[in-house]
């Protein structure tokens, strides 16, 4: 795991001092590993929102980059209060084959100038990426589609994270709702270490 901080560290530096240019996929890959590194390393902070399956980790150590359960987003932020805030969210989702357990989850954190979003989920997740992206003017990096990933034109911030936390957290609650009670949304937990 250490080639993972170790390759993101350039890219990552000159994110966190607000420098994009162009991403390619490389950079994308690079960024979104160390991103679902991080997230699956913050989640046990509190052991309630632990919901990345140990299969998944080793899955990902074996592989070298995130899985398709994952989906990862960058923005530019500009932080001022709450610059080393991060926030955990996991989400029980359930349909008639799984037993209720976090199993999703969402995790957005600033790292300097760089507002990162993580969402894992073991169902599939029910609205498209690209789209809720770009309306909460978010680059998605991961999964790779091949088109190029510039610096979005919005800003983030401090109150950034709850906001798209909740915009996302909302997708999966409409998708719920919608599906008539083969998908069940409960037993939301937030972690946050203001």
């Amino acid at each position: 795991m250490k080639n993972i901080v170790d390759s993101a560290i350039p890219i990552m530096t000159r994110l966190s001092f607000g420098y994009w240019g162009r991403l390619s996929d490389d950079d994308r890959r690079t960024v979104a590993n160390w991103a679902t590194l991080f997230t699956m390393s913050f989640e046990y902070v509190d052991s309630r929102t632990v919901c990345v399956s140990q299969a998944e980790r080793e899955r990902f150590r074996s592989a070298g980059y995130p899985s398709n359960h994952w989906k990862v987003a960058i923005g530019f932020g500009e932080p001022n209060i709450d610059a080393d805030r991060v926030t955990h969210r996991a989400l029980a989702l359930s349909d008639e084959f799984k037993m209720p357990h976090p199993n999703s989850q969402i995790t957005a954190w600033f790292f300097g100038k760089l507002f990162i979003v993580t969402v894992y989920s073991e169902l599939r997740i029910p609205f498209d990426w690209p789209t809720l992206c770009k309306r909460l003017s978010l680059a998605p990096i991961w999964p790779l589609d091949g088109k190029a990933v510039h610096k979005p034109f919005g800003t983030h911030g401090d109150g950034a994270i709850d906001d798209i936390l909740t915009a996302i957290h909302r997708g999966f609650d409409t998708a719920a709702t919608e599906s008539r009670g083969t998908l069940t949304l409960s037993n939301v937990e937030d972690n946050d270490t203001r």
